[in-house]
């Protein structure tokens, strides 16, 4: 599958500052996608979302929201589990486990601290969560991908 190729020539008019962020973008690989309604998850839902990584490969993740006293906060993380590569919720779309207020792999049991990624229970304890950057836009949330995935800060926002 051919890509376009972006050059000056076939930028739109935009500002130089804008443009000079666009070629870093590009550059470093950072890509964002946008989760439609996101913003408006309850209290341990997730909905998952997919890209294209660097590869072309087909990556997954999720967004779920965690309210815990006064923590209100959407995290972002790959579907992938740190302890043998499988997908955490093994295609069910549920990562979340209000009896141990963990987000947990259906595989082996590991648990997650939501906040942190850092698994707390299982066969990977001290490992964490691939963690992804995101910002509130309304009510859609857009998440931050790029190359460097390993090296995303863990991202909470509050709504």
């Amino acid at each position: 599958m051919a890509r376009s190729r972006l050059t000056k020539r076939t930028w739109p008019k935009i500002s130089a500052v804008a443009s000079r962020k666009l070629a870093d973008a590009l550059t470093k690989g950072v890509r964002e996608v946008r989760v439609a309604g996101a913003a408006k998850l309850d209290h341990g839902c997730a909905v998952p979302f997919s890209f294209a990584d660097a590869d072309g490969d087909v990556t997954q993740g999720f967004i779920m929201r965690y309210t815990e006293g006064p923590v209100d906060a959407l995290v972002a993380y790959r579907n992938w589990c740190p302890h043998i590569g499988t997908d955490l919720d093994m295609g069910t779309e549920r990562f979340y486990s209000r009896n141990v207020n963990r987000i947990y792999c259906r595989t082996h049991g590991a648990r997650f601290q939501v906040i942190t990624g850092v698994c707390d229970f299982g066969p990977c304890v001290g490992l964490h969560l691939e963690a992804y950057a995101l910002r509130v836009d309304g009510d859609d949330v857009v998440v931050t991908v790029s190359k460097d995935t390993e090296s995303a800060d863990a991202s909470a926002a509050d709504s």
